[in-house]
């Protein structure tokens, strides 16, 4: 099977996942439609980015079928475009945005510049946690200005169910979209280059995924109202 056919295979299998979330949200017609509208327009902008940084760049992963300019696009619209949906369907707690106290933008500041220090001029395979710990905290601070629940916010009010099912989230979408991966190929993983594939893969589903959701999390409160 050659490698185009692999990436239709994992599209229509982003596509299941999307429609079984779908399913247990109990989204309408028009729910769908409008999540996967929103996907495909946002995935383009968002996965070239994640793409050329955090894969390329970085080297936390890379794909058999290259880094053509064609071909990120096309995955950008499907495969980000199709995950953006999926995240966009969950039905989150609502918590207006809060003042960050002084304290934690002080460990956001000391987090965000260590991990960017550390991420110049390194290849490592500590990388992919220095990063994924990046994209988190620097998520988690500017949802404090959304009105959405996100880490600190869950901390505030103890209240975790939004961002734990966010979590959750994250590890089912990492599961099927690595076991489809797993027998339609399209993208390797670097952290499996220094532990067995199967630590890296449960690894990445474990916290890596949680990166991207979160990420996601952000990109969509920018669309809601404060």
């Amino acid at each position: 099977m050659n490698l185009i056919q692999n990436f239709i295979f994992i599209t229509i299998s982003q596509t299941i996942f999307f429609l079984f979330v779908a399913a247990i949200e109990k989204k309408t017609p028009d729910e769908i439609s409008k999540a996967l509208l929103y996907g495909v327009i946002v995935g383009i902008p968002f996965g070239l980015t994640y793409d050329i940084y955090v894969g390329k760049t970085l080297g936390i992963f890379s794909y058999r079928l290259g880094w053509s300019l064609n071909f990120l696009v096309i995955n950008a619209f499907f495969s980000y475009g199709i995950a953006i949906a999926t995240v966009r369907l969950l039905n989150l707690k609502k918590q207006p945005s809060v003042k960050p106290h002084i304290c934690y933008k002080l460990l956001v500041f000391i987090i965000i510049s260590s991990c960017i220090v550390y991420l110049i001029g390194t290849s490592h395979f500590s990388n992919t946690f220095v990063c994924g710990l990046l994209i988190v905290v620097m998520s988690d601070y500017l949802i404090t200005s959304r009105n959405i629940s996100g880490i600190y916010k869950s901390f505030l009010a103890s209240n975790y169910s939004s961002i734990l099912k966010i979590y959750f989230l994250s590890v089912l979408m990492g599961a099927w979209y690595e076991i489809s991966n797993q027998f339609f190929p399209v993208w390797d993983w670097t952290l499996s280059m220094y532990m067995s594939n199967l630590q890296a893969k449960i690894t990445i589903v474990m916290l890596g995924y949680f990166a991207l959701v979160y990420s996601i999390t952000f990109i969509l409160s920018i669309n809601k109202k404060s």
